[in-house]
């Protein structure tokens, strides 16, 4: 009798056994092969470009490879890819390219060890389980180490960008319902887009000095009217305003030298430009269908004014910009002062 007992808790043990190891080999946890990497055109780090070999749901982006630093996640270099639940990012990655991880609809966990990011591009992280989770949101925004990369759509009236925020990802705030923005001393970086068609926007407030500011910023944020840029900001870049046709007031940082092309066309409420002293370009059609400007004032340093600057301002009557710069074709075409 015991010994028919031993036999049937053996047979039993081996069937316990056999699904166990059956359920490991159709769900294996651990990572297996390399991922893709290629050359920096410098060649002097590595940029991921692929999934390679890699098996297993954690991708785990190395420091290094071949004795240089992994420094890139390439543009798509996991898109749509259905199988990746977790990412580790090391302390040697800098910049996160456009759909990196698009679609990856079951990534859920980024680990960042990274403190140094300075750019994660539009959609990199879109579509996936990480930016629809709120519960990664913190007061409304979703962050990767020292970068903004998503707002709560859910979120309304005032959002603060929080403290340590070095750059905000492109196109961060598109269709976001927010109504007024403040931007913390340090978040120096604001890309292309940022704000694009957040139609929501009233109003801007920048605690200290802004370093950049990306081409389209606020490209069609039909209900923003108040601006001040006044802490920094070197150049206003192309159609950074474009299409805000509520804009009313923009105050201008005293150190600033250019205005790029389109940068506030059709602003149609702008009302009175004061540019300080050290204004030196006005891009081409930078003021193009501004209707409601009826004054210009200040630039003394200004050398050049592009075509069609101030075209279709039809209600300009005052500008005191300085007769010895250099006018480009129609630069008041189609207003009294023409």
């Amino acid at each position: 009798m015991k010994k028919r007992n031993f036999f049937l808790l053996l047979f039993l043990v081996l069937i316990l056994a056999a699904f166990s190891g059956c359920t490991e080999n159709a769900a294996p946890d651990s990572e297996s092969g390399e991922l893709e990497l290629t050359l920096t055109a410098n060649k002097e780090n590595y940029k991921v470009t692929g999934i390679g070999t890699h098996k297993g749901t954690t991708v785990t982006i190395p420091e290094t490879y071949e004795g240089k630093a992994v420094i890139y996640i390439s543009d798509g270099a996991f898109e749509n890819n259905r199988e990746i639940k977790k990412v580790i990012i090391p302390k040697t990655v800098t910049q996160i390219y456009a759909n990196a991880f698009n679609g990856c609809t079951s990534l859920a966990e980024v680990e960042c060890h990274a403190t140094g990011i300075n750019m994660i591009a539009t959609d990199a992280f879109r579509d996936t389980a990480f930016v629809k989770n709120l519960k990664n949101y913190e007061d409304g925004g979703l962050y990767i180490s020292n970068n903004l990369i998503a707002v709560d759509p859910q979120k309304e009236d005032a959002f603060r960008i929080k403290d340590g925020t070095l750059t905000v990802a492109y196109q961060c705030f598109k269709n976001a319902n927010i109504s007024s923005l403040t931007v913390p001393d340090g978040c120096y970086h604001l890309g292309k887009f940022t704000f694009y068609e957040a139609k929501n926007l009233e109003s801007v407030t920048f605690e200290a000095s802004v370093g950049y500011l990306g081409e389209g910023l606020f490209y069609n944020c039909p209900s923003l009217r108040t601006v001040d840029i006044s802490f920094g900001c070197v150049n206003i870049n192309e159609r950074v305003f474009f299409g805000c046709s509520s804009l009313e007031t923009v105050r201008f940082p005293s150190n600033l030298s250019s205005i790029k092309d389109c940068a506030f066309s059709g602003c149609s409420s702008l009302k009175e430009l004061v540019l300080p002293d050290s204004c030196k370009t006005i891009g081409k059609e930078a003021f193009l269908g501004c209707s409601s400007l009826q004054s210009v004032h200040g630039a003394s340093s200004l050398t050049s004014v592009g075509s069609k600057a101030f075209r279709d301002c039809t209600s300009l009557t005052v500008c005191d910009l300085p007769q010895g710069a250099l006018y480009g074709a129609l630069v008041f075409g189609n207003t009294p002062l023409e």
